[in-house]
């Protein structure tokens, strides 16, 4: 399984073929008043659910960092960067309470490849579109094998 976290957190199901399952789960941006904190028990409960459905024997989890040239399009000029720290570790904690493999996976897999340059070269790997936080998780698992 790969996973492209974030409050829209994009994740791929690989089951032996090269067509994965995917979706996304969000934090619902209509309760604006919600703290930090209820934002990421929401998540984490929503991941849950998802790790109990799936079962996956690995996890890989994209780790955040910083690229300076795309800064303008980071976590980080948002200040989200501790934020999405915070949720990648509860999902790190979620696959040891489930018993299940996970490895952190450092983005430098994509450097500073745009957003749309990786659907293209999914959609052409695959022959298909996926939805914006999707395509990363699967770009991820291609990548994973070297088919991208």
């Amino acid at each position: 399984m790969t996973v492209d976290p974030g409050m829209n957190t994009g994740w791929a199901y690989w089951h032996g073929d090269s067509n994965p399952a995917t979706g996304v789960f969000r934090f619902k941006k209509k309760n604006h008043s919600a703290t930090t904190e209820q934002q990421l028990v929401y998540m984490w409960w929503e991941w849950s659910q998802l790790l109990n459905s799936l079962q996956p024997s690995i996890v890989y989890i994209e780790d955040c960092t910083t690229f300076a040239s795309l800064v303008s399009s980071t976590a980080s000029l948002r200040g989200d960067l501790s934020k999405l720290s915070k949720l990648i570790g509860g999902y790190a904690c979620q696959c040891m309470l489930y018993n299940i493999k996970f490895e952190l996976w450092h983005p430098r897999w994509k450097g500073t490849m745009k957003e749309d340059v990786v659907h293209r070269r999914v959609q052409r790997a695959l022959g298909r579109k996926y939805r914006n936080h999707e395509v990363i998780a699967v770009a991820m698992g291609l990548k994973l094998v070297d088919e991208l």
